[in-house]
């Protein structure tokens, strides 16, 4: 069955003098992208969405536990409110939320910070039901279910959920959309490619074998980019690695160009469902998910986080990008124990889209494409 993992990736940049400095959430970005592709697969997830959540938590830790999130997340307390007022003003819309059991009382202070800094809701912990309903509110109806079904040890649970919907600057024609083989992994198969010529003002660059474009979204999205990534065909680790190991900065070398650019992008739709549980851990967040973990500025009955899921889908069309992720962290009773020239851009195999605000610093979705209409396994 075709597989796709979508990754969301919340980072700093100065797209305009192509100088990344780094920001929240692009260690964590790039660390589990690189981290959790699987050749053969689509891979793609939400920072901004887990960062927030992870943020949510982070405010209720303490001592080592809270210096492993922060560590990994870089959104130090305080720049939550920044961030989302941010993102909010171009478009992007963030809803956070604390769904709490009824015999797992929560401290004022806490409850205080994620509905004034995260803005977030708080509510009881009931149904199932009651957390779709909340993820279908939040997410226009483009994700319908929470990522996670509750346990019965469940006693808190929170949630993120990121969705964005942006026209192009410059539409790609449907009269110039066609179909053509798009060279996936998994063999070759016919899809529809929208068709785009540049040939002023563009935003391009080529290191090591690789093309770099940038697409602008329109003006009342003004700072939103999206950034394409294309190497050549079997050399997608290594720009993983790449990405992993300079953020933004890979990007530092695309300029404006006048040179003729011509575009064939895939149209995408994809949806996915990923467990983070363990590329979490493997990425530093160990003491949180064990008995040991201290959340005592959340709850005096000792918690820790048994679980971390996220669903997103992604869709690019003519018309421009509509997007939505979400992140469910799962909370359970804790007990002590001890811790263990012109340009042809043709966009037909595996490829990395990013889609960043410039002026906020955040690359707000990142997915590495290998199938544009494919899904995971549930």
């Amino acid at each position: 069955m075709k597989r796709l993992i979508l990754v969301c990736v919340m980072i700093s940049m100065f797209i305009l003098s192509f100088a990344f400095a780094e920001a929240p959430a692009d260690r964590l970005g790039f660390t589990l992208l690189e981290q959790m592709y699987s050749d053969g697969q689509n891979l793609v997830f939400s920072p901004v969405s887990l960062s927030f959540s992870l943020g949510m938590a982070a405010e209720g830790a303490a001592g080592q536990t809270r210096e492993e999130i922060q560590r990994l997340i870089s959104l130090p307390s305080g720049d939550a409110a920044a961030l989302i007022t941010g993102l909010s003003a171009k478009g992007i819309r963030i809803a956070n939320a604390a769904f709490v059991a009824n015999d797992q009382p929560i401290l004022d202070g806490w409850r205080n910070t994620v509905t004034g800094a995260y803005a977030g809701e708080i509510f009881p912990l009931g149904s199932q039901e009651d957390i779709d309903s909340w993820v279908q509110q939040r997410t226009d109806g483009l994700l319908e279910h929470a990522p996670g079904n509750l346990t019965e040890d469940a006693k808190l649970v929170l949630l993120n959920a990121v969705t964005m919907e942006m026209d192009w600057r410059l539409p790609f024609s449907a009269e110039a959309t066609h179909d053509a083989i798009f060279h996936s992994p998994a063999g070759d198969q016919t899809v529809a490619f929208m068709g785009q010529t540049y040939d002023w003002n563009t935003v391009y660059g080529e290191r090591d074998g690789i093309q770099l474009l940038q697409l602008d979204y329109a003006d009342a999205h003004t700072g939103m980019v999206m950034l394409i990534a294309l190497p050549p065909e079997g050399k997608l680790p290594e720009l993983l690695s790449g990405l992993r190991e300079e953020g933004l900065d890979y990007f530092s070398c695309m300029e404006v160009t006048n040179r003729e650019i011509t575009l064939f992008l895939p149209k995408v739709d994809v949806t996915t469902h990923t467990d983070l549980t363990e590329p979490l851990q493997a990425a530093g967040i160990r003491i949180a998910f064990t008995d040991v973990a201290d959340f005592s500025g959340i709850s005096e009955k000792p918690l820790k986080i048994n679980r971390v899921c996220h669903d997103a889908r992604l869709r690019i069309d003519e018309e421009g990008t509509s997007a939505a992720a979400e992140t469910e962290i799962e909370m359970a009773p804790a007990e002590a124990e001890p811790l263990e020239e012109p340009v042809l851009m043709n966009v037909n195999h595996p490829f990395v889209v990013l889609i960043v605000d410039k002026e906020t610093n955040a690359v707000v979705f990142a997915a590495v494409i290998t199938d544009p209409v494919g899904a995971n396994a549930d």
